[in-house]
């Protein structure tokens, strides 16, 4: 998988929206022409029209940028990286979840990784916002391959981390809704603090109150990465200093806690 692959199906998927958000219009429009009297119906049908309007165009630019990076992916390097939490810089991009389905990318455009449910039934597309909430998140960490290499349990106060080697507990210790947010490793004695922002997805983590550990950014993206990719407001999750493994997929782990409740 890679970012030509990744806005190919994009489009798709914005096409198959837009196609089928046409649908309810065009039995209004058929039933209007068989029974006149009832031709007021034809307004509802501006939502479903805007709607499909608005998924025509996110088609259109994906298309775009489909094209764009065809012949840039074929030259581009493949990332041997195996490991998500071995590379320094990932790119996070999104698929339609009724959770969360997160995608993590090399700067090279190879995807290396993605964070995503591990069990989605089709009713959790139907859930209330505040009936998801209750239920407890499970996630799988995938490599580039589709291998499952962690699995990521987030309920009320603790986010279970079961690795291949080993296991951690992250306890919520404050409140959320906050700028503010404080998990405790009992095991390993370590503290992670998450200080987001108010109005932007931007988000800071920080390990026993030392120096940035790592820095989510979006609308930040350098340069250099954007022939690979063509939103400039991908997603930038940076580690700035050597973590082990299990304080990366910590990481990781309260960043999707904390994606999971943004619109992305």
């Amino acid at each position: 998988m890679n970012m030509h692959m990744y806005y190919k199906q994009k489009a798709v998927i914005a096409l198959n929206a837009g196609i089928a958000a046409l649908i309810p219009p065009v039995y209004f429009i058929v039933y209007g022409l068989i029974d006149p009297l009832h031709r007021y119906f034809v307004w509802l049908l501006c939502p479903f029209l805007v709607y499909s309007f608005i998924c025509y165009q996110v088609f259109v630019i994906n298309k775009k940028r489909c094209e764009e990076t065809k012949s840039v992916m074929e030259e581009a390097a493949v990332s041997l990286e195996q490991d998500v939490t071995s590379i320094e810089k990932l790119l996070i991009t999104f698929l339609p979840s009724p959770n969360l389905h997160m995608q993590l990318y090399d700067h090279n455009g190879y995807m290396a990784g993605e964070l995503r449910d591990i069990n989605q039934k089709a009713v959790r597309w139907f859930m209330p916002y505040f009936a998801e909430r209750l239920l407890t998140k499970k996630y799988g960490l995938y490599d580039h391959s589709g291998r499952l290499n962690s699995t990521i349990l987030i309920k009320k106060n603790t986010i279970e981390l079961i690795g291949m080697k080993e296991n951690a507990v992250l306890h919520f210790k404050s409140k959320r809704g906050k700028g503010f947010i404080e998990f405790l490793d009992y095991k390993r004695s370590k503290s992670y603090y998450l200080e987001k922002s108010l109005f932007r997805m931007d988000a800071k983590i920080f390990i026993n109150s030392s120096a940035e550990s790592a820095v989510l950014q979006k609308g930040y993206l350098p340069l250099s990465y954007q022939s690979f990719f063509k939103d400039a407001n991908t997603p930038l999750l940076t580690f700035h200093k050597e973590l082990d493994h299990m304080e990366k997929l910590s990481v990781l782990a309260i960043i999707a806690d904390y994606l999971s409740t943004l619109d992305h």
